[in-house]
């Protein structure tokens, strides 16, 4: 019988774990994020799942939602440090494919590409230059953690369209710094060229209005 359990036991829990219902990834982010974060209809497993809705409460913005969530888990790309969760959206407030880990405080994601409208969150941005700001922001990051410390760096494009800067496409540079991610942007080309900076700490600050700059 000893023989019997020591046996049938870890395949029963095996079994177990293998046939986890979406469900479950519902209810542990739920416990993890504290509220902050929703997941509405999900369905498949716990290891390769759908949600209709993952719903996400920022700092100062407000709750910004992805429709259409599709996720992998693998945990034994733990092994080797890597972020064991693979999440992609195709709408909502923004659009992400990326890797990511849980941290206690925030995530660590690798491989991500988010793409989000800039008059979703110009709200959160103090400073004057950012009122009736409209376009898109792409970033791209092989690395990067968004919880202090912040570490890893991402790259990407500005792509204004109305508002107080010039319409045209900036570059812009993202660093994780310790106590805060800082930036610097230049754009777009031509005459009216001008270039900025700023940082994250909770809230989207800018170094005053920018300049124009040489080339």
């Amino acid at each position: 019988m000893r023989r019997y359990l020591l046996v049938g036991l870890p395949v029963y829990v095996l079994g177990l774990m293998l046939l986890a219902p979406a469900s479950l990834l519902t209810w542990g982010i739920g416990r993890w994020a504290g509220g902050k974060v929703q997941m509405v209809n999900a369905s498949g497993s716990l290891w390769n799942g759908r949600m209709e809705r993952l719903q996400i409460s920022l700092p100062d913005v407000g709750p910004v939602a992805l429709d259409d969530v599709h996720w992998r888990l693998r945990p034994d790309r733990l092994l080797w440090g890597a972020t064991p969760i693979h999440v992609e959206n195709r709408t909502g407030d923004l659009v992400m494919h990326t890797d990511v880990g849980l941290l206690r405080d925030g995530v660590r994601l690798a491989d991500a590409r988010i793409e989000l409208p800039l008059a979703r969150f110009s709200g959160a941005i103090l400073s004057p230059v950012a009122k009736g700001l409209r376009g898109d922001l792409v970033m791209d990051s092989d690395a990067i953690r968004l919880a202090r410390p912040y570490r890893g760096s991402a790259q990407g494009e500005l792509r204004v369209t109305a508002g107080k800067l010039p319409a045209g496409t900036y570059s812009i540079d993202i660093k994780g710094e310790g106590p805060k991610l800082t930036f610097r942007w230049n754009g777009p080309k031509g005459p009216r060229a001008m270039s900025g900076g700023g940082w994250w700490d909770g809230t989207l600050h800018l170094d005053g209005v920018p300049g124009a700059i040489s080339r």
